[in-house]
Order: C-alpha cells, then structure tokens, then sequence
C-alpha cells in the first residue's frame, strides 16, 4: 500500500508540473496556461521551464495531451472522458486562451496552432520549434531542426523574430521580461554550454555561470538548475544574477514544483541494482531534506 500511494504522489507532483498548480495571493500568470507566472516577493508560485518541451496542457476542464508521439487527445478532469480531437501527430503541445499550439510531426515538425475543439487548425511558421512556451501574445522557442537559435513569434503567426544567434538548449523559462537559457559558446561540436540570460526583446544577453547549468524553476527571486558538480548534476539555486549560488541536494531532477513552502522534486537513485524514481521535499533554502514516503 506505501509503494502504492508513493507511486501516487509522484504522479501528483509531475501532474502539478504540468497543470501549474499553485496558491498565492498575487498577481500571476501561468506559463502553462499560455503565460509565463510572474514570481513576487514571498509568493508561492514558481516560474518553471519543466514543460517547454513537453506534450501536455490544461484548462479549467480538461487536461490536453498527446502520447509520446501521437495524436492529441483532451480529458475531462471531472470525469476522466478521453475524447481525440486531432490527427496529428505532435511532440510538445501547449494551451492558451482558446488554442492549443503545437509542434505539428505531420507537418515535419513544423509550427501549427488549432482551436481546443480541433478546429480551425493554421500553420504559424515554417520552424520546427522543440521547446517553447507561449506568454504575452508571443510563442517562444528554439529552432531546432533549422540553426538551434532562439526566436519569438506572435500567437498569429506575425513578426518572427530572431532572439539570439546561441545553439540553445531545449529547457528555458521566460520570466518577468527575461529568458534563462542554456547554450553552446562557440559553433564547435564539442564546445562547452553554459548558462545564459537575454531580454525578450532579444538585448542585454549574457552568460550567468560559466557551466553547463539546467535551469528548471523561478521561485521567490531565485533560479533553481542542475548544475555540475564531480561527474553528475546537483541541485543548486542561485539569484537571478548569478551571483550567488548554493548547493541544496546531491541529487540532479528533471521534475519539480512548489507547494505551500515546499520545494517537491523527483531524483533517480540506483537501488540493488535497479534504477528507481524517488519522492523528495525540502524547503526551498534545501533544509529539512526527506523522502516522501
């Protein structure tokens, strides 16, 4: 029964993850539901960069999402009815407003957005975006089956603009008027990535650590990454200007939130020789450490 419901909270957390659930008393907007969340002093929503290469989205009343590479398909939350509403094969969806914008694999990957009914289905852009996120009337995303820069495009399919000339990593946030970003330092195949951050307008670019960092979520003014640390990734936050930064776990996630004070991550740990999903919580300075059992 333990095994079972710790199975149970982690699918929480991922699910969480997607759906962007948080509790605050601020203004905020949330990346996953077309904007990214605009993080305030003691507030308790993270900005997170989890989902920009992934295939779910949420309203108030369905989860949308495709399986793997699959057609795409809404569910209720009420009742868990699975309806198919599209076709086509896509690799990261993502749900705003009244639309659904997705990387359309039927198409060879390119730009695609369609009502949340399957309808009016519109090719945006010639790009192959893998990693984006819609915020502000703008779709944010790496080329990637083209150069690997990062470019912006309204929610129309207007104004494409190229943001940076960086070979960028898939995994991003957009955040209070600025991206995070991971990138190569030179065009060599095996030069060195490092952690970046521009404005959206594309100026003020620079380089906030000189190390291959992941950044995964903004919360109350800090940027928490896995950086690399010996021979594996490490969770660290650091402020926003690379300033200062702190190892908080030994352990390097793909998968993490904030709920109510706590900062939820899943880690995996080699255990009789078998690799194994675990539960953790901390408080977001990594004190109180444990496993959620």
């Amino acid at each position: 029964m333990r095994s079972i419901m710790k199975q149970a909270a982690t699918m929480v957390v991922i699910a969480l993850l997607f759906t962007g659930c948080a509790e605050t008393n601020k203004t905020t907007i949330n990346s996953d539901k077309g904007v990214s969340s605009v993080t305030s002093e003691k507030s308790d929503v993270a900005t997170s960069n989890i989902d920009t290469t992934g295939n779910m989205g949420r309203d108030e009343g369905h989860l949308y999402f495709s399986g793997g590479i699959d057609s795409l398909y809404k569910k209720s939350i009420k009742n868990s009815e699975k309806e198919k509403i599209s076709e086509d094969k896509m690799l990261s969806a993502k749900v705003a407003d009244d639309w659904i914008y997705y990387t359309n694999l039927s198409d060879e990957g390119k730009l695609y957005k369609m009502r949340k009914d399957g309808t009016q289905k519109t090719k945006l852009s010639e790009d192959a975006p893998y990693g984006m996120i819609v915020t502000g009337g703008w779709i944010y995303y790496v080329n990637y089956f083209n150069d690997l820069n990062m470019y912006k495009i309204q929610i129309d399919g207007t104004e494409k603009t190229k943001l940076n000339n960086d070979k960028c990593g898939m995994n991003f946030i957009v955040s209070d008027g600025w991206i995070y970003y991971t990138a190569a330092v030179s065009d060599a195949l095996d030069s060195e990535y490092k952690l970046h951050k521009i404005r959206i307008d594309g100026t003020d670019r620079k380089i906030l650590i000189d190390k291959n960092a992941t950044p995964l979520i903004i919360y109350d003014g800090w940027l928490y990454c896995n950086i690399p640390k010996d021979t594996d990734y490490k969770l660290y936050r650091m402020s926003l200007d690379g300033t200062d930064n702190m190892g908080l776990s030994p352990d390097s996630t793909a998968s993490i939130t904030v709920i109510n004070g706590w900062i939820y991550y899943t880690a995996n740990v080699f255990e009789n020789q078998k690799l194994n999903v675990k539960l953790y919580k901390m408080r977001p300075d990594g004190s109180e450490r444990q496993a959620v059992e």
